[in-house]
């Protein structure tokens, strides 16, 4: 049994647009089922450079970090995840079109934390313990 969930880049995306499958995310933000809740620094990256991309401003952008910080623990890229993720980068790269190495560090962050990743990125079907919510339009 997982003890807890990692938040991919898709579910703050959804999160943070309030769009259709936000309550879902706020369920698990706010909700005791979960004891350990985690987002990867690598996901925080990719957050901050789509906002930049569409004209969020910098303020804005450093108050939605913080907020991530407050609601999880940032699991920033040590060599075991970095180790991990190059591993699995090396399979999913001949199996999954448009597969990144982004993609690799998020999930591996769940998986050596041995937590149900939420996200809603179309590369991550099939995967084991994937809590899904809805498609975002981030790609």
């Amino acid at each position: 049994m997982t003890a807890g969930v990692v938040f991919d880049t898709y579910a703050w995306i959804e999160y943070i647009a309030d769009a259709k499958h936000a309550g879902k995310i706020s369920e698990l933000l706010n909700g005791s089922r979960y004891k350990q809740k985690a987002t990867p620094a690598t996901a925080i990256a990719e957050i901050t450079e789509k906002l930049f991309r569409e004209g969020v401003v910098r303020s804005k952008i450093e108050q939605i970090n913080r907020f991530i910080a407050s609601k999880t623990s940032i699991i920033h890229c040590d060599n075991e995840v970095a180790f991990r993720a190059g591993e699995l980068n090396s399979v999913q790269k001949k199996n999954i079109k448009d597969w990144g190495m982004l993609d690799s560090l998020n999930y591996a962050v769940a998986r050596m934390l041995n937590c149900k990743f939420v996200t809603g990125d179309p590369h991550f079907r099939g995967f084991k313990d994937i809590i899904w919510i809805g498609q975002t339009t981030m790609k």
